[in-house]
C-alpha cells in the first residue's frame, strides 16, 4: 500500500510495483519511482514483485534503487526487537550486500513527495525496449528557484558500479547553476568520474562512461524544460479487472474449439455436477 500524507510518501513493505503505479499521486509525488516501476519486467511480474524485495536483493541493476536514493528515501527495518530507520543511500555495503540483519524485514519506505519546483526523472538504457536488464540507469531529483537555477540536486546512478551510488561531485557542481545545454553536458561528464563504470556482459566501462554522460545531460534538459514525464503511460497496465471477482458474471455456456483437427465442445460444469462426479 502507498500513501501520501503531509508531504511524505509511505510505501508499505508488501506494496507491489503495480500498486505504486496505481496510486493516484504516482506521477505528481514520485515520478522517478513510477517511471522505474514501469520498466520492471512484465505486468505479471509487477503485479507480484514488491518494491521492498527489489531493494533488498540489492543488485546494482535493480530499477527502483536509484530513484529512491535520489528521492532521499529512508527504509524502516523491523524485527521482534523493534524498528530502526536507515537512509537508503547507506543501506548498501557491497555487491548484493546490505545492512539488513537476518531477523529483520522491510516494513516501510518513506520519502518526501515531489511537487512545486522540486522535480525528478528516471531514465534507463537497456539492450531492448522491454523487459530489459539495465546497462545503466539514472535518477535525478532537483529543486529549482523561480529563475530556473538549481538550489539542490540528487543524482543516483545504477548499474555503473558494484552497487548504486550518488554522483556527489556532479551534484555539488550543479548547485547554483542554470540548466543550460553547457551545464547539462558538464554535469554528465563529471558524473562519470563519480561512477567509475564497470565492465560486464551487457556493456564495457567505456560504453557506460559515454552513455552515462549523455543520459544525465538528457535528464537535466528534460527537467529544465518541464518534460520529465514525457513517455510516461497515461494508463499503466495493471492487470486489474473492472469488477471484483465475486461481482463478475460467471460464464455459463459452451466453448467450441478444434483440438488436433477434431471439433470439441467444452461445457461449463456446475459445482454440484463436479461434486456428483467425484462421489
Amino acid at each position: 500500500m502507498s500513501t501520501s500524507t503531509g508531504g511524505v510518501v509511505t510505501i508499505g513493505g508488501l506494496a507491489t510495483h503495480n500498486e505504486v503505479l496505481a496510486a493516484r499521486f504516482a506521477r505528481s509525488a514520485m515520478l522517478p519511482l513510477a517511471q522505474a516501476c514501469v520498466e520492471v519486467g512484465a505486468p505479471q511480474i509487477r503485479a507480484r514483485g514488491t518494491i521492498a524485495g527489489n531493494l533488498v536483493t540489492a543488485s546494482p541493476a535493480n530499477d527502483t534503487i536509484a530513484p529512491l536514493i535520489a528521492l532521499d528515501a529512508q527504509i524502516v527495518l523491523a524485527s521482534s526487537g523493534g524498528e530502526r530507520t536507515v537512509a537508503l543511500r547507506d543501506f548498501y555495503t557491497g555487491f548484493r550486500a546490505t545492512l539488513l540483519r537476518p531477523d529483520e524485514l522491510v516494513s516501510a519506505i518513506r520519502f518526501r513527495a515531489l511537487g512545486g519546483n522540486r522535480r525528478g526523472i528516471f531514465l534507463k538504457l537497456g539492450l531492448r525496449r522491454a523487459q530489459a536488464i539495465s546497462v545503466i540507469d539514472i535518477a535525478v531529483v532537483a529543486t529549482l528557484d523561480e529563475g530556473g537555477v538549481v538550489r539542490d540536486a540528487r543524482i543516483a546512478l545504477g548499474c555503473v558500479a558494484r552497487w548504486s551510488v550518488r554522483a556527489v561531485s556532479a551534484e555539488s557542481y550543479l548547485e547554483g547553476k542554470l540548466l543550460d545545454d553547457a551545464t547539462c553536458a558538464q554535469v554528465g561528464r563529471i558524473a562519470c568520474d563519480d561512477a567509475a563504470p564497470i565492465d560486464d556482459v551487457r556493456g564495457s566501462a567505456n560504453y557506460r562512461r559515454v552513455t552515462l554522460a549523455g543520459l544525465i545531460a538528457r535528464a537535466l534538459a528534460r527537467i529544465a524544460s518541464g518534460r520529465e514525464a514525457d513517455g510516461y503511460p497515461e494508463s499503466p497496465v495493471l492487470l486489474e479487472t473492472p469488477l471484483r471477482a465475486h461481482e463478475a458474471p460467471a460464464f455459463d455456456g459452451t466453448i467450441e474449439t478444434t483440438i488436433n483437427g477434431v471439433r470439441r465442445a467444452l461445457k461449463r460444469c456446475k459445482p454440484q455436477d463436479v461434486a456428483r462426479r467425484a462421489a
